[in-house]
């Protein structure tokens, strides 16, 4: 679900040997005869029945990227011909620990490439086939999270859904064409979701499933993937329509910044080829991985798809504004507060003073930092100096890009349809508002499933009518193209006039153009993943940001601050005080040795 936290990742403690040591390598287990069997195209599946929805776990797509294979693009998998156990979820892919991401004994494999299917039906229907890319940075997460369970989705809409894991951090997207590796390796990650919709064609009509009407929708990491996905050679023809969560393509890496981080990771990990990183263990890459998070040039951004001239030739928003056609339809959009999600790893966001990010700011901007943090607080006067700057910070790296890449999107007679979601988490006392990430547990109708977000029970009733309408639009976009539905209404497309964008909140309803303010403020920097660049597109990765001593003071908090401020001038008047006592005493001494008058 994340998109950067790197400051964090330099104080993070873990042990990565202990996290890994479940670490295996899947191979085929004796299944139990009495769930449901689907021949598959590589060979038989029994699944289990949850709820009245057929579902299968855990199923390869690809085979084990080990040994020769690491680093390469996805193989087949090899063919069986006994049923094979599709009851319990494949391991997480390599990863380091993330309590948000993952819990802390999530096992953990170089094979991992599997696909998760639930299904009203396993028959002869031809439902809606609905595919979920997840989020987590590039370097985190998996399919198997409990948000993620697709039960209501395929229950309510009548639908195959589809979940897919995908290779991580340095396994998935690490540049190696200067060191021997393949000149695709950089976007493995791309190529390992391209083979699972492969899979989804071959396999859809198995479960119940059309092949001919395949919607896929990731948020985050698996948004951004998604519009990449849509400008590349091989993806396109795999599926009908995309939704694009809080993620947008204008947040790739140039090939020249994926450059200088492999350079430093192979530094790291002491080899100079990508022979040399095959031989090392998979606790091996990983341990130099969590050195690069917690120290690295780079660790503020981290792993991203990279335009490597090969699988990506341009970031997604420049190939289509400059012309190429896309007429994939697409729904997109992001939640109001999106960076104050950082709040969970970073209590001391919203103290921070304007100071922080102004430097950032002003280098995006050409120097208009005031003109921009005034137009901001015009729309939002109750944002403090922190929540301005995450403001700022949110419509950099989320909302201008996905305005972006709608225009871009629009202007060549594509379908584009946009939302924003509002609605105020009620965890940290509401300090996150509608934070990164806030929209998932509606949207798959699992209100308890991220408790760090959201508590269901204070307002049970209005956050289930919430849910059901959320996924109802998704549900009718998935099936005809059209999120419309009778409880939203009729819901426009987006276009450069009016600008209509569906609000999601406890009221529901279409606003004309809601980021006025924003959007002309910023003028026309383009937010292309070009201009600004993937380090500058937060002040958290931004080159000119410094720490100072309104940052430390912000950080440690005002508890802390004040003591230490207190302790500080007690300190000095102690030493003030220290100082006059002693002037004072060697004063009475001299005039001790002072013969009397007349003496």
């Amino acid at each position: 679900m994340r998109y950067v936290r790197g400051m964090q990742r330099r104080f993070m403690a873990a042990v990565v040997a202990g996290f890994c040591a479940a670490t295996v390598l899947a191979s085929p287990a004796a299944a139990d005869a009495d769930g449901p069997v689907v021949e598959t195209a590589n060979g038989p599946v029994v699944g289990v029945v949850d709820g009245g929805i057929e579902v299968f776990r855990g199923i390869p797509y690809a085979a084990a990227p080990v040994g020769d294979l690491r680093y390469s693009a996805p193989e087949p998998v090899a063919d069986w011909t006994q049923p094979r156990d599709a009851t319990e979820f494949g391991p997480a892919c390599m990863q380091t620990p993330d309590d948000l991401e993952n819990d802390p004994s999530t096992e953990v494999s170089e094979d991992c490439l599997t696909v998760n299917v639930w299904t009203p039906k396993a028959d002869k229907g031809s439902r809606p086939v609905f595919v979920w890319i997840h989020g987590g940075g590039f370097s985190w997460g998996t399919a198997a999270h409990a948000l993620y369970d697709g039960r209501n989705l395929a229950e309510r809409g009548d639908m195959v859904v589809v979940s897919m894991q995908y290779r991580l951090g340095s396994f998935g997207w690490l540049d190696l064409s200067d060191a021997g590796g393949a000149a695709s390796s950089a976007n493995n990650g791309l190529l390992d979701m391209t083979a699972a919709l492969e899979w989804v064609q071959e396999n859809a009509a198995a479960f119940g499933g059309d092949p001919d009407n395949v919607t896929v929708a990731g948020e985050s990491a698996g948004a951004i993937a998604l519009g990449s996905l849509l400008t590349t050679k091989a993806a396109p023809g795999l599926f009908d329509r995309a939704i694009l969560q809080s993620g947008s393509p204008g947040l790739v890496m140039t090939q020249d910044v994926a450059s200088g981080l492999a350079e430093e990771f192979l530094s790291k990990a002491g080899a100079s080829s990508v022979d040399d990183l095959r031989a090392m263990s998979a606790e091996e890459v990983l341990a130099v991985q969590l050195s690069f998070e917690q120290d690295s040039d780079f660790a503020d951004v981290g792993f991203h798809p990279v335009i490597d001239g090969v699988v990506l030739e341009q970031g997604s928003t420049v190939a289509i504004r400059d012309g190429l056609e896309s007429t994939v339809p697409v729904l997109i959009g992001t939640t109001r507060d999106e960076s104050r999600y950082w709040l969970l790893y970073y209590d001391y966001l919203d103290r921070l003073p304007l100071s922080y990010a102004q430097p950032w700011l002003d280098s995006i901007s050409g120097g208009r930092s005031e003109e921009i943090n005034d137009a901001f607080l015009v729309d939002r006067p109750d944002l403090n100096s922190g929540q301005l700057m995450m403001a700022t910070a949110t419509s950099s790296a989320f909302t201008m890009p996905a305005i972006r890449f709608s225009e871009a999107l629009s202007s060549r007679g594509s379908p584009v349809w946009m939302y924003q979601f509002t609605l105020p988490s009620n965890q940290l006392d509401g300090r996150m508002g509608s934070p990164h990430a806030m929209e998932l547990p509606f949207m798959f109708g699992n209100l308890g499933a991220e408790p760090a977000l959201l508590d269901p029970s204070d307002n049970l009733a209005e956050y289930e009518q919430l849910a059901a309408d959320m996924q109802d639009a998704w549900i009718a976009f998935a099936r005809d193209g059209d999120p419309s539905t009778e409880a939203l209404g009729t819901w426009p497309r987006y276009e450069p006039t009016a600008r209509k964008t569906m609000m999601f909140d406890l009221d529901r309803g279409v606003v004309s153009d809601p980021f006025s303010i924003e959007r002309t403020v910023w003028g026309d920097i383009p937010f292309d993943g070009v201009t600004p660049p993937l380090l500058e597109s937060n002040p958290l990765t931004a080159a000119d940001t410094e720490v100072t001593i309104p940052v430390v003071m912000a950080v440690i908090g005002p508890v802390w601050t004040t003591v230490i401020i207190v302790g500080a001038v007690a300190l000095i008047v102690g030493v003030a005080c220290g100082v006059v006592w002693l002037v004072r005493r060697r004063r009475r001494g001299r005039e001790a040795q002072v013969p009397p008058p007349g003496g």
